[in-house]
């Protein structure tokens, strides 16, 4: 072999190597393959301008094994990272990189590396998650557009091989990319839906493969078939169903179930969805379990729609209760007494309440586009909207970091929540919206209609409210933390209850723990900080010290005892009632996790400032302290808390009769509370 054979055959042993490396470390260590790929960039600017390619080129092999972890573990924030990374100088924890797209194109250009065997499994990986990233989160739209010719090329190229050597990565990546055309690139699609429909009539391929590009073809990437979407999920149905998954089965029927469907049809595709999921999550701790059905929710979205459409509260709440594998046998939960709203239908908003069906036929592409903009503006996010042009959205420079006031914003709220001509009649005792975010729900209904619920993220009946006897205040060291634990304990003990005040300088995640599982409380009150990841809403944690000592929502989310009555969880911390996994109910998030029908839970949408929380936190304690229930008290706290901070004081000063530093501090301050940003970020769950 000659010297230019010897280096090729060391290239490509080198690549295989590090694929192997790459691939076992992201399987088990996301962030040692961080640190590999940061190694190997920050080696770049030493080596030889003739080995830069190869060093790009690693690059993109190592951030594509991780990539395809991610997708294959359903991580959709971390696949956009290493998106990103795959094709950036220099990797490093911000969330947004320029991306030096002109390398696909080089690598492309290269012989060796076009040569080596791993080249196309790699390519095809890469394009195949990039397509799917983008459609979840209609995201980068202008890569995967500037990437388009290359992944069709590669597609084209694949299946025109003999039906022998071709297997389900390469069909995916069609998929993929039909299915993100479908929403986001309407032109594309109609090109590159006949290549799509000729290969599932392909008969030489095997009918596992052609029921790929026939499911494909039945989901919003068939927009510009030749079939209508029920169609060729009938088909699937009847000619490929020894093929399918079985959570490809229940989208098939779901799907099928469009149309003119009835409630018998509906109770067929719920069967579907429960032996789906029974087989998908049973092995699955709760909050695991919660994610991977939020995570899954697209592909039974269709059954929900259909049963709104039909009025049927019932087959709404039991179809969540199966997805999510969230029932409680001792306390069902009444479908007719919930509140249901679809707010961004297809055609319009639809409200269900006492089996009453109410439709506004409008423009929601209009409002919700309208409310995202604006939330984003609020709240210092970055949310994309499907079927929009998210080309001129902002990335923020304080990420998570509200304004005290935005303009639009409680316009853009009840435009898209309270639209006028719905009446809520008769007395809704729980509420979902299907589906929303982290939104001041309950604030805007009592701006446009006086009256408000709870959101039942449960999916289970409420216990009775214990009067509260004994209580926990456990400090986490915020600036006022302990002039409001003050003003607590003050209401609690006067009342007559047993209080305990906790606020350790240092302290075990186990101490608290231990007193979360104590039946004995009959209310628990954190007063602290909640730390929120935007871009991983599960990694949500509640911070017990001012050194920052933690516990995250998985350690707390099945550790609350269930006792006759239920107890009151009250978080006044930033961001514990935040929530922002997709999927139709609130769930992944501290106060919504935390609820069941033992436990009721309030807490805050957004990072909230140190005076109004803690004039929030003294207004519930009064209010509870004077006998009140968990929800009215929530009620009459929020109700009180929008005047001017001065007002407050006096209020509190009234209330409680003596003075406290906590109504000190206000009665001397000038802030406005009255801005819906201000008052309106408190939410109960239950």
């Amino acid at each position: 072999m000659n010297d230019a054979g010897q280096v090729v055959k060391y290239i490509w042993a080198r690549l295989d190597n590090l694929y192997l490396r790459a691939s076992t470390l992201s399987a088990d260590d996301r962030r040692r393959t961080y640190e590999l790929l940061v190694d190997k960039t920050s080696g770049r600017g030493k080596l030889a301008e003739h080995l830069h390619l190869l060093c790009d080129f690693e690059q993109f092999v190592i951030a594509t094994t991780a990539l395809s972890t991610a997708m294959t573990e359903g991580e959709v924030s971390e696949m956009g990272d290493w998106i990103q990374w795959s094709l950036t100088d220099k990797p490093t924890d911000h969330f947004v990189h320029s991306m030096e797209t002109g390398r696909i194109a080089r690598f492309w250009m290269s012989p060796v590396l076009r040569a080596w065997p791993g080249f196309y499994p790699v390519m095809v990986t890469y394009f195949s998650a990039l397509y799917d990233y983008a459609r979840k989160r209609s995201a980068i739209k202008e890569i995967c557009e500037l990437f388009w010719e290359a992944s069709e090329t590669t597609f084209s190229h694949l299946m025109s091989l003999d039906a022998r050597y071709i297997t389900g990565p390469e069909v995916w990546l069609g998929c993929s990319m039909l299915c993100w055309a479908g929403k986001e690139s309407f032109d594309r699609a109609k090109a590159f839906t006949p290549a799509i429909e000729a290969q599932a009539a392909r008969t030489e391929l095997s009918s596992a493969l052609r029921s790929m590009f026939v499911l494909a073809l039945a989901t919003t990437g068939g927009r510009f078939s030749t079939k209508p979407s029920r169609e060729w999920a009938e088909l699937a149905i009847t000619e490929f169903d020894a093929e399918l998954s079985s959570i490809s089965r229940s989208q098939m029927y779901a799907t099928a179930l469009m149309g003119d469907g009835g409630s018998a049809e509906a109770e067929v595709v719920l069967e579907k969805m429960r032996a789906t999921q029974e087989e998908r999550l049973n092995h699955l701790e709760p909050m695991p379990r919660a994610r991977q059905a939020a995570q899954t929710m697209e592909f039974v979205h269709p059954y929900f729609v259909r049963c709104m459409d039909l009025a049927d509260a019932s087959l709404v709440i039991r179809g969540l209760q199966v997805w999510y594998q969230q029932t409680w046998p001792d306390d069902p939960l009444d479908p007719d007494t919930v509140l249901l709203m679809l707010p961004f239908g297809k055609s319009g908003s639809s409200l269900l309440v006492n089996g009453k069906m109410q439709v506004i036929m409008r423009d929601t592409q209009a409002a919700l586009e309208r409310l995202a903009h604006a939330n984003n503006a609020f709240l210092g996010t970055y949310s994309t909207v499907a079927y929009a042009d998210n080309s001129t959205l902002e990335i923020p420079d304080r990420p998570g970091v509200p304004r005290e006031y935005q303009r639009d914003y409680r316009e853009a709220l009840l435009d898209a929540y309270c639209p006028d001509g719905f009446e809520v009649n008769g007395n809704p005792e729980a509420q979902l919206m299907l589906h929303t975010e982290g939104h001041p729900i309950q604030a805007m209904q009592l701006i446009a209609w006086g009256r408000t619920w709870p959101i039942t993220s449960s999916l289970g009946r409420p216990r009775p409210d214990r009067r509260i006897r004994s209580v926990l205040i456990w400090g986490g060291g915020t600036i006022t933390e302990p002039m409001e634990t003050a003003m607590v304990q003050h209401a609690f003990e006067v009342a007559g209850a047993k209080v305990k005040v906790m606020a350790p300088l240092e302290c075990e995640p186990g101490e608290f723990l231990r007193e979360y599982a104590n039946p004995e409380y009959d209310l628990i009150w954190v007063a602290s900080h909640g730390e929120f990841n935007h871009w991983s809403p599960h990694q949500v944690t509640l911070h017990l010290t001012p050194e920052k000592t933690s516990v995250d929502l998985q350690e707390l989310w099945s550790m609350a005892p269930m006792t006759a009555g239920r107890r009151l969880l009250v978080l006044n911390i930033c961001d514990g009632a935040r929530f922002a996994e997709t999927g139709l109910l609130p769930r992944i998030g501290l106060a919504p996790g935390l609820a069941s029908p033992a436990q009721a839970t309030i807490s805050h949408l957004w990072p909230v400032q140190p005076y109004p929380s803690a004039a929030f936190g003294a207004y519930l304690a009064h209010y509870l302290s004077s006998g009140g229930g968990y929800f009215d008290s929530y009620l009459q706290a929020v109700s009180s808390l929008a005047k001017m901070s001065s007002e407050a004081g006096y209020d509190l000063e009234k209330l409680y009769g003596k003075r406290f530093e906590l109504i000190e501090r206000l009665a001397c301050r000038q802030q406005d509370f009255t801005n819906l940003e201000v008052w309106g970020s408190a939410a109960f769950f239950q």
